[in-house]
């Protein structure tokens, strides 16, 4: 999955190749297995699930919440890494182009950090016609806030 959709933001993080041939010591029997479960995490992840047929998300869900409690022993390797904190996986609603994040709660309140804040009040709704179909809008009043600060406090 990581070969396929992910993107490189830069810096010296190097490819999910390269990281994961480090990790497993580029033994060719463990990038194979790796290469298997890859495969068949993407499928999963990836899988179009119709209205009605929801129970098919039991793996997908099943899958992350295992990774979620998945504790890893490679302190020597990877100083840091102990508990996975969030996964990345392609879109399906952005034709994969984009990617859903998730986080355990424990590391969004460690890392998340509010930078601005608006308040949308919808006000009513707009009709307007588009290619000659009724098409309803909403009239929406914006307010930002000048600022919030380090401790979660909104400055209007």
């Amino acid at each position: 999955m990581t070969k396929k959709y992910s993107v490189r933001i830069g810096g010296s993080y190097g490819t999910p190749e390269t990281r994961s041939g480090s990790l497993l010591q580029n033994d060719p029997e463990s990038l194979r297995k790796h290469q298997l479960i890859d495969s068949f995490v993407l499928r999963e992840f990836l899988r179009v699930v119709d209205e009605g047929n929801e129970h098919r998300y039991k793996l997908s869900v099943a899958i992350a919440e295992s990774l979620f409690n998945f504790e890893t022993d490679l302190s020597d390797l990877l100083p840091n890494l102990g508990l996975i904190d969030g996964l990345a996986y392609p879109s399906i609603a952005a034709k994969k182009i984009n990617a859903n994040l998730t986080f355990h709660p424990r590391a969004f309140h460690r890392l998340y950090r509010p930078v601005a804040c608006k308040v949308l009040a919808i006000e009513g709704v707009h009709k307007r016609i588009v290619a000659g179909t009724v098409v309803k809008s909403f009239v929406v009043a914006e307010r930002k806030a000048k600022a919030v600060n380090t401790d979660g406090r909104i400055k209007w």
